[in-house]
């Protein structure tokens, strides 16, 4: 794995990080540069988590890992996240460990 990750806390572990402020900057930022891993916030304004994931798995063909962070951790919820194509989900609120935890594990 190389080191460039869209999200937050990646900097703190030593990885380049990407911070963007909505979907539509999320989506713009893969059509940019490559990631291993994208922390996708569910609720963002322009666009959602989910519809940016849909655009990213499905047009841009972006294959890496792309996590939900959600205040909401139904399991329906997660099922959604899973639906449109993103590998897995954590609540808020997030701590280190966790993102720790997700750069190791991604391939």
């Amino acid at each position: 794995m190389s080191d460039t990750v869209i999200g937050l806390y990646g900097d703190q572990i030593g990885y380049q990080v990407t911070a963007v402020n909505n979907g539509l900057e999320a989506v713009q930022a893969v059509q940019d540069q490559t990631y291993d891993l994208i922390l996708m916030d569910l609720q963002m304004p322009e666009m959602d988590g989910l519809t940016a994931t849909k655009i990213i798995r499905e047009e841009l063909n972006f294959q890496a890992r792309i996590v939900a962070m959600t205040a909401d951790a139904s399991p329906k919820d997660r099922q959604e996240c899973l639906d449109v194509g993103m590998d897995d989900h954590i609540s808020k609120p997030i701590n280190l460990q966790q993102i720790i935890q997700l750069v190791s594990s991604s391939p």
